[in-house]
């Protein structure tokens, strides 16, 4: 309880990205309270992402929504697919999707998902990796030790130049 005539701080978190509003009012000993007034703050919104892509029975992207096209190798169409018509097939070797260059900036904090079918698990296999300058910046990855996807990236991880 706050003690009378005493100043108060209150974390108020906002309920929505951009602009957001809070009255605040002052009570006397009485209880008597006057509208003090009403305080205006911005929330940035969410990022859009840096990448996402959507691929048809060509394994070409069929969104606008990103500006790091895909290039293919040795990846077919499977119609075998959790969701939508199907999904890129890998052999588990030497097939792989790639981008020309980062994708993301692993400096900053950021997130990375993928859907995965694996059909047997005898090897390890990379679903999701991005080169940095000395190492793997990050590495999405199964592992047949522990019967489970890591997530691993080396310190700093910058971005290949």
């Amino acid at each position: 309880m706050d003690t009378k005539g005493a100043s108060t701080i209150q974390s108020i978190p906002p309920n929505q990205a951009g602009e957001n509003t809070f009255q605040v009012w002052g009570f006397d000993a009485a209880q008597n309270s006057c509208l003090t007034g009403y305080y205006g703050f911005k929330v940035k919104g969410a990022e859009q992402p840096s990448g996402i892509w959507h691929l048809d029975s060509t394994l070409t992207d069929s969104t606008t929504a990103t500006q790091h096209p895909l290039i293919s190798s040795g990846a077919t169409w499977d119609t075998l697919a959790r969701n939508g018509a199907g999904g890129a097939k890998l052999n588990g070797t030497s097939a792989h999707l790639a981008t020309s260059g980062p994708v993301l900036d692993t400096i900053k904090s950021f997130s990375v998902s993928a859907w995965v079918r694996l059909t047997k698990k005898d090897v390890n296999y990379t679903a999701l990796s991005q080169a940095g300058a000395n190492a793997a910046g990050f590495q999405l990855y199964y592992s047949t030790a522990y019967d489970a996807w890591i997530s691993t990236g080396t310190r700093p991880m910058s971005p290949v130049p």
